[in-house]
């Protein structure tokens, strides 16, 4: 006679089977736990860092440039860690969660506030085209014409490609303003349907690697109004990176001419710094980010994926990098109002993504 009955042996290994797989499984579950608190740590280093040292260094600059990534997983991770009840780990993920959402929930809720139907509307772009010689300008001018923009500002302007875009678009922008220097990434330029009077251009000359800033005075609607088109030095290109302050320096004399105009004042172009950095509230301090108020979303700007990306020595050129940033900006100061602001579906082939803004005459 055969017996069904399972052997001593079998049942030993299926008993032993069973131990490992709950072994494995508490031990899966100890370092899934301890993975977050090792990040809830980090999250909390580096927000007592921010708070105590900000910018300090070129290492927290970077740092604080990109931390809104540091708080993304913490969007998941805290409502999962409630749910589970999981007290402990709750109370470590909490600071990333509402970090992000004291920073940025507001930027994912639609904006309530309009401006009188009688104010005078006119609309703005602000495009880093980083034209090389040599380039196809057809797409960046493409652009252009799709947005139907009244004023568009320029960053990294050169001769020919300004040469380039004011012929070609003449027949919509009777106006224009370009300020071209041998830096490919220097120049400036403006395109406007409104009269522009005044339009001058500088550089900082205590800078190792200057950019270029523009200041344009626009009759909008009978109204004057003000416009810089600023391109601040990005940090990297310090030859010393413990001057990483430049930026910074280059930013608190802009704000003290934009104080002592009289009339209303736009401040737009590729400022080279995020949203976290104290770069970004020098100005906000002082002028409205209209993304901040008319905007949807992050806003990212940079970087586009395209053959040249300016992290080319980090990455191949045909390596998808995602957009990782907010760089490009629209402020503005009293008597105007964002009624929209968005960041513009595609780049023309440059690494930035323009930013387009709807604004509002309030005086």
């Amino acid at each position: 006679m055969i017996s069904n009955m399972p052997s001593q042996s079998m049942v030993l290994s299926t008993r032993l089977l069973l131990i490992w797989r709950r072994r494995i499984l508490a031990l899966l579950r100890m370092l899934l736990e301890f993975s977050v608190l090792m990040y809830g740590l980090l999250v909390i280093i580096t927000l007592m860092l921010r708070l105590v040292m900000g910018d300090a260094n070129f290492h927290l600059l970077v740092l604080n440039t990109f931390l809104h990534w540091v708080w993304v997983p913490s969007l998941v991770l805290f409502p999962v860690c409630l749910a589970l009840k999981k007290r402990r780990l709750s109370l470590m993920t909490a600071p990333g969660f509402f970090a992000f959402l004291f920073v940025y929930g507001g930027q994912f809720v639609p904006s309530l506030m309009r401006p009188p139907m009688d104010s005078p509307q006119f609309t703005l772009m602000t495009y880093n085209t980083r034209i090389r010689p040599g380039w196809d300008f057809n797409a960046v001018i493409a652009l252009v014409e799709e947005s139907d923009a009244d004023i568009v500002v320029f960053q990294e302007m050169t001769q020919i490609s300004a040469k380039a875009l004011e012929t070609k678009l003449s027949y919509r922008y009777p106006y224009a303003a370009f300020h071209t220097v041998t830096s490919s990434s220097g120049g400036q330029g403006m395109l406007s349907r409104f009269p522009i009077h005044e339009s001058s251009f500088w550089q900082y000359d205590w800078l190792p690697h200057p950019l270029g800033h523009q200041r344009a005075v626009i009759d909008v609607h009978s109204t004057t109004v003000v416009i810089y088109n600023v391109h601040p030095t990005h940090p990297g290109l310090a030859d010393d990176l413990t001057h990483h302050d430049y930026r910074n320096r280059e930013l608190d004399d802009l704000m003290s001419r934009v104080a002592s105009e009289t009339a209303p004042v736009i401040m737009a172009g590729d400022f080279n710094m995020s949203d976290l950095s104290e770069a970004y509230q020098i100005v906000a301090s002082q002028m409205t980010d209209s993304y901040r108020v008319a905007g949807f979303g992050m806003g990212f700007t940079h970087p586009e994926f395209v053959q040249g990306n300016s992290y080319g020595q980090v990455f191949p050129n045909d390596f998808p990098i995602p957009h990782l940033v907010r760089l490009d900006y629209v402020f503005y100061s009293q008597g105007i109002h964002a009624t929209e602001a968005k960041v513009w579906h595609e780049s023309g082939g440059s690494d930035h993504r323009p930013v387009f803004v709807r604004l509002s005459l309030t005086q």
